[in-house]
Order: C-alpha cells, then sequence, then structure tokens
C-alpha cells in the first residue's frame, strides 16, 4: 500500500534519527498542494558566539542532543550518547544565494557533521564531515530525492578541519552550484550535468545545520556504518561540532515562494512580493564562480540574465584555505584546477581552486592524514549508503505494520 505523506514523515523522523535530522520533508509538492514557504530577505547573518539562545531566524529540529549557544565565542552541538543528533534550521527559505557557514567539524569516529541546503522536494546540497578523517570533507548534491544512483560525491582535502576554523560555502545560481572553501571554489556543478538538470537542485532550500552518528550498528545499517568510517565508541563523548557564524545571501529575495505545478523547476516558483535573480547563463558561470564571499556579493533583483554578484581576482595567498589544503595533499597552488562535473577547468593562481582529488599522496602529509586515494565511484557509493540504509530499515518497519 502506499502511506500517506504525512505518515511517512512520522514514520521515518520515529526510527531513524538520521532521516529526522537531515532528509525529511514537511510537505512535498511534488505529491500534492502546500503551503507557500516564507521566503528570506536579501541578506541574512548570525554570529553564534553571543547570546545563549537559539538565535532569531533559526529553530531547532525535534532531536535529542545538546546546543549550547555562545559557548567559548561558538555555539556547540553536542553528541553524548546513542540517538543524539542536535540540529537546526533557517526559519525561511532561499531561491538561488550564497550559503557560508564558519564552522569546527566534530571529531570521532561514526560522528558525521552535516551542512545541508534542502528543499521540500529534497533537492538537496551538502558538505559532510566523518569524524575519522581530519583531513578532507564530502560535497554531495540530490535532486528531488533521487537515489538511483550514488556517484555525485566528491571529496575535498581540507587541513585539520576539526581544530581549525573554515568557511563552507555552496554558490548556487540557475547555471550551477559551486562548492568553496575559505571562498575559493575547489568544485563545480553545471546544470546539464544534472542528468541534463532534470536532477539539478533548484527549488526552494533552508540551511540546516547539525550532528548525527552514522557509526551506531544499532540505529543504522552495515552500509551506514562502513560510510561513517566504523562504529562509534560512545566512552570517549563528547563529540563537539561548532559553529563560529552564518552568511546567506538570497539572490530572490521576497516574502513567499508558491510552486505553481509539481514540475519541480524554478520556472514554476512563483515569487511573491519579489523578484527572481540568481538567473546566470552558462555562459557567464565559470567567470561569476570562480570565488564569492558574502562581504562583497550584491542581491540581484532583477529577471535579466546578469550575474549576481561581483567577482574581482583573489591574491592566492589571501585564502587561507588554500596553504593548508596544499600542506596536507601536495598540491601546487600556481597549477591548480577547479573539478566541475565532467571537465576540468585549469586556472592560473589569481582565481585559485583545489583539485577534490589529488593523484597521490604528499610528502608532507601528516602521520594522522590519510590522502584521498579511493575512486570517485568507490567513494561516493559510500556515500550513499546511509541513505539506502534508512530507507531499509523504513521498508522494513512498514511491512511489520501494515503488510
Amino acid at each position: 500500500m502506499v502511506l500517506p505523506i504525512e505518515l511517512t514523515a512520522l514514520l521515518l523522523a520515529a526510527v531513524v534519527p538520521l532521516i529526522q535530522a537531515q532528509t525529511f520533508t514537511e510537505c512535498d509538492p511534488l505529491q500534492k498542494s502546500c503551503p507557500a514557504d516564507k521566503a528570506m530577505g536579501g541578506k541574512f547573518t548570525t554570529s553564534f558566539g553571543s547570546g545563549n539562545t537559539i538565535p532569531a531566524g533559526w529553530h531547532s529540529v525535534p532531536c535529542a542532543g545538546k546546543i549550547a549557544y555562545g559557548q567559548g565565542g561558538a555555539t556547540a552541538m553536542t553528541i553524548g550518547g546513542k540517538g543524539d543528533c542536535p540540529t537546526i534550521e533557517t526559519d525561511d527559505y532561499v531561491l538561488f544565494g550564497l550559503f557560508e557557514v564558519k564552522m569546527k567539524a566534530a571529531p570521532g569516529q561514526g560522528v558525521i557533521s552535516s551542512v545541508v541546503m534542502q528543499s521540500d522536494v529534497r533537492d538537496e546540497v551538502d558538505w559532510e564531515f566523518i569524524g575519522g578523517e581530519n583531513f578532507r570533507v564530502q560535497s554531495n548534491y540530490f535532486g528531488k530525492a533521487d537515489q538511483t544512483t550514488f556517484d555525485r560525491m566528491v571529496y575535498v582535502p581540507i587541513g585539520d578541519p576539526q581544530n581549525q576554523w573554515h568557511t563552507y560555502s555552496v554558490n548556487w545560481t540557475s547555471a550551477a552550484i559551486t562548492w568553496l572553501v575559505d571562498g575559493v571554489a575547489v568544485r563545480t556543478l553545471n546544470y546539464n550535468d544534472a542528468k541534463g538538470g532534470t536532477r539539478f537542485p533548484q527549488t526552494p532550500m533552508r540551511l540546516r545545520i547539525g550532528s548525527w552518528v552514522g557509526g551506531d550498528p544499532t540505529l543504522n545499517g552495515k552500509g551506514t556504518v562502513t560510510w561513517a568510517g566504523g562504529e562509534v565508541d560512545y566512552s570517549k563523548a563528547p563529540f563537539n561540532m561548532y559553529i563560529d557564524s552564518v552568511n546567506i545571501v538570497n539572490y530572490s529575495p521576497a516574502s513567499q515562494y508558491r510552486y505553481k505545478d509539481n514540475s519541480g523547476s524554478w520556472q514554476s516558483i512563483e515569487i511573491v512580493g519579489g523578484t527572481a535573480g540568481g538567473i546566470v547563463s552558462p555562459s557567464q558561470n565559470f567567470a561569476q564562480q570562480s570565488s564569492v564571499s558574502s562581504s562583497t556579493s550584491g542581491v540581484s533583483t532583477g529577471s535579466t540574465i546578469v550575474p549576481p554578484i561581483a567577482i574581482g581576482t583573489k591574491p592566492a595567498s589571501s585564502s587561507p584555505s588554500t596553504n593548508a589544503v596544499s600542506n596536507a595533499t601536495g598540491i601546487t597552488t600556481s597549477t591548480v584546477a577547479v573539478k566541475t562535473e565532467g571537465v576540468v577547468k585549469t586556472g592560473n593562481s589569481s582565481t585559485v581552486a583545489v583539485v577534490p582529488k589529488p593523484a597521490s599522496a604528499s610528502s608532507s602529509t601528516s602521520t594522522t592524514a590519510k590522502p584521498a586515494q579511493a575512486s570517485t565511484n568507490a567513494a561516493a557509493s559510500l556515500g550513499g549508503m546511509r541513505e539506502i540504509a534508512g530507507l531499509s530499515i523504513f521498508s522494513a518497519i512498514v511491512v511489520a505494520l501494515f503488510c
């Protein structure tokens, strides 16, 4: 039998904490008529280093785990035991924009730190940190919750993400999505490379930040535990993820977003009280995605096809992540390239970026770091295991309850 969306969401939230914290939707506009989404204004900035309550514009996702606001100049999201998955989410939605999160990932084998942009139709763009890997981060995306393949994850090497502050960003337009570390592009997904655009994330999204335990075999399947790096040792808890600040630029500021049909395309979104921005032609895309910061980006509210952000050249020395990543992987920053889906575009040091998967380990790599040696396909297959495991658990419960 086919279960109602509301019951499906309830079952998922009740039995699979990682699904509740990371991949749920309250109403799917592809399936039925849903209430309009409240849109964010042009710029939204949050400092998590002051105040002892959740900041304005955010709400916590119901899930166990402690969130300590304003502790030591940041907010700590703590996993202290089984089932913990402290998570917060923005109240409002964005349609094309720039998302920046300055943070430190949580340590601990089996512990996952996540920065997730997700829409009501489960378009998703994310950063995910494996607690046992203090030398890289995973970049990933999903379109309309399509899990027929798991070949979208790309590793990005990064220096000491658990102890050093880094800013992880996503610049999202109608033409492409670019992942950036400390303002420098490390990966770009072009619209047509996501199954001709049919699986390109393009519907209004909220930002969700949190941590959870993938390495608990009593809660997750074997595939998820393997992807998470092995079984968690709760005796070593607490495991803390820290958030310093979040900056968001909404390229389509408005009062509401309404789905006019169930196509899930950006053209089908009615922008109430505003005008579409972030509408970029493919020919403009690469130049305007090379480097970006919310401190210099503007908000485009026009309907013409123009770059939504003004970008100048970025000297190699101005990026704090460049040296850290280069030291960890042995990449020479004067001859680096931006990873795009299906093509690698080279550049010079004025718009420096990092190749996500180095060919070999560096002699300067620390003894605790492990080079990204696995193939992209193999890594992507493991990256998708958490969704497979969650769905397997859910399927078993549905069978037990209704069959």
